[in-house]
């Protein structure tokens, strides 16, 4: 499967230290080889169509995706803090993904 990183999630992972940055494209890699077959403990729906790619390091990584044809879309990343994502971060993923099938 195709995998698009929006430019914005991009540099924020780019960011990262070198371990993490390297757990977070294994995990990557994961949906790439699994594509929508990718589950639980790695990835989960969300719902409206929005799914996350769960990434544990020595912190809890989440990178928010959906799927515009045969291709995965990541639209936002969070560092977690607690259990719950915050209502303000799906909504800016579900914006983003709108945002990319309108452009695309």
């Amino acid at each position: 499967m195709e995998i698009i990183i929006d430019p914005r999630v991009l540099k924020i992972i780019n960011s990262f230290n070198k371990s993490d940055l390297a757990e977070i494209l294994r995990t990557i890699d994961l949906l790439t080889i699994y594509g929508n077959d990718t589950k639980m403990p790695v990835s989960r729906a969300l719902g409206a169509g929005l799914f996350e790619l769960r990434v544990l390091t020595d912190k809890w990584f989440r990178l928010i995706y959906g799927y515009h044809g045969q291709k995965a879309i990541i639209v936002h990343v969070v560092v977690k803090k607690s259990n719950k994502l915050l209502n303000k971060d799906l909504k800016l993923a579900r914006n983003r993904i709108k945002e990319y099938k309108s452009n695309y």
